[in-house]
C-alpha cells in the first residue's frame, strides 16, 4: 500500500476507535460502525494514484467520510456504505454535483471524473 494510503488507513482506524460510542460529537452522533471502517479502507485502496490527499472525517450517521477542500468554493465529500458511494461536490459558484453510485471494485466514473478533474495532484 502506498505511503499516503497507509496513512489514511491508519487515520480512519484511529477515528473509528475514538468515535465508537453514541454521542461522540457531544450530540446524538451514532458510533462509527466497523463496516464503515472496512468500506472506507476499501475506498482508499481504489482512489486514483495522483490525487490531492483527502481528510478523513467522522460523520454523525456512523460513517467515515473522505473530504477534499483545497480552496474556497471547492469541496468533495465521499462516503461508502452498503455497496453505495454517496458524494457531494461544490466545484465552483455554479457547479454542484451530488448523488449515489454503486460501490464495486472500481471507483464509479462519475466520481473518478470529479476527482481527476478537480483534485488531481499536478506534481
Amino acid at each position: 500500500m502506498e505511503n499516503w494510503r497507509q496513512k489514511l488507513k491508519e487515520e480512519a482506524e484511529k477515528i473509528a476507535k475514538e468515535c465508537n460510542y453514541e454521542g461522540w460529537n457531544g450530540y446524538d452522533a451514532l458510533p462509527i460502525k466497523s463496516s464503515s471502517l472496512e468500506n472506507t479502507i476499501r475506498l482508499i485502496k481504489l482512489l486514483p494514484r495522483k490525487i490531492q490527499i483527502p481528510d478523513i472525517c467522522p460523520e454523525p450517521n456512523g460513517q467515515i467520510g473522505l473530504e477534499w477542500h483545497p480552496k474556497k468554493g471547492t469541496i468533495l465529500s465521499l462516503s461508502a456504505y452498503n455497496d453505495i458511494i454517496s458524494y457531494a461536490a461544490i466545484l465552483g459558484p455554479q457547479c454542484k454535483k451530488y448523488g449515489e453510485e454503486p460501490f464495486t471494485d472500481i471507483i464509479p466514473k462519475t466520481i473518478e471524473d470529479i476527482i481527476t478533474n478537480y483534485f488531481s495532484n499536478k506534481d
